[in-house]
């Protein structure tokens, strides 16, 4: 949205008024209370104009979120005429890719607005934190701080296991009840990371190009990231600033940590490596959002 401000100048508007742009989400419009209200729009239009087909807004399909939530359809389920989001599309005119952890960086050089803190994090991150070496907190706790809402399955897995290689402290509200949301901390990451040499930050699901804003906040802040992806995410990130829990899997996570740990020479790796080996490629981003808006306005 802060793109499209600074392409044009728009109003937002309820489903029920004429609009040309409809900006959905990955979640099926699946409720019977939803399927009504669509066919009750779609035949109070044919009423009002019964000489003409109702016209359709363009549709741009835009995703965040963690693929194996229930009832998330991806940009082709969606049957949108455009897509945006961490889909890897290669090729596709149609889609522009766009990882969650973009949102969370300042392009206010580029002449895109940026708020000047996030809650959870503090600062906005900058590009040039991440494309030079870890500021490491080298006098920070030797323990990796854990900053979650809640724990699935998985993430419990692994926090035992990183638990038996390196002390693990945990954050937020999956380990204190009395936090209301993560909006309602009462810490940003900027504050609480500073004081530890790790970052335990591995994401609730791994499905190819799901990259949110966890590994480059933790760079960011001076911690180690001992994050949680597949492989695919050399697309965004050098893999060897960062430690993947997802390559120990088949020796066994503890064991495969305690022996990176255990290398000075993996140690120096990772503080003499850059998490991006080039800058963010924001102007696909706004061409892409460009020609949407062309062909909204041709429809």
């Amino acid at each position: 949205m802060r793109v499209l401000g600074v392409l044009t100048r728009f109003e937002l508007v309820s489903r029920t008024e004429p609009h040309d742009l409809l900006i959905r989400g990955p979640f099926a419009d699946g409720s019977a209370r939803r399927r009504w209200l669509n066919r009750g729009l779609h035949w109070r239009a044919r009423i009002s104009s019964p000489w003409r087909q109702p016209a359709q807004p363009l549709r741009l399909h835009v995703s965040s979120e963690n693929p194996f939530a229930e009832n998330y359809q991806n940009f082709e389920q969606s049957g949108c005429d455009f897509g945006l989001g961490h889909e890897l599309r290669v090729g596709d005119l149609r889609y522009q890719r766009m990882p969650h952890w973009w949102n969370y960086v300042d392009f206010s050089t580029d002449g895109i607005p940026s708020p000047g803190e996030w809650i959870r994090l503090g600062e906005p991150l900058q590009q040039e934190q991440l494309l030079r070496p870890l500021d490491w907190n080298r006098s920070g706790a030797q323990r990796a701080a854990f900053v979650a809402s809640y724990l699935n399955d998985q993430r419990r897995y692994l926090w035992r296991e990183v638990d038996r290689a390196l002390p693990v402290d945990g954050f937020g509200r999956a380990f204190d009840a009395s936090i209301a949301d993560h909006t309602r901390s009462n810490f940003t990451k900027r504050e609480l990371l500073s004081g530890y040499c790790f970052n335990l930050c591995p994401e609730n699901a791994i499905a190819p190009g799901y990259y949110t804003e966890k590994i480059p906040e933790s760079f960011a802040c001076g911690a180690i990231p001992i994050g949680y992806v597949d492989r695919h995410a050399e697309v965004d990130f050098n893999p060897r600033s960062f430690l993947n829990l997802y390559d120990y899997l088949p020796g066994g996570v503890a064991e495969g940590l305690a022996r990176d740990l255990a290398c000075p020479q993996r140690l120096s790796e990772l503080t003499e490596t850059p998490l991006l080996t080039a800058p963010v490629a924001i102007d696909g981003l706004v061409d892409f959002l460009r020609l949407v808006l062309v062909q909204a306005r041709a429809d």
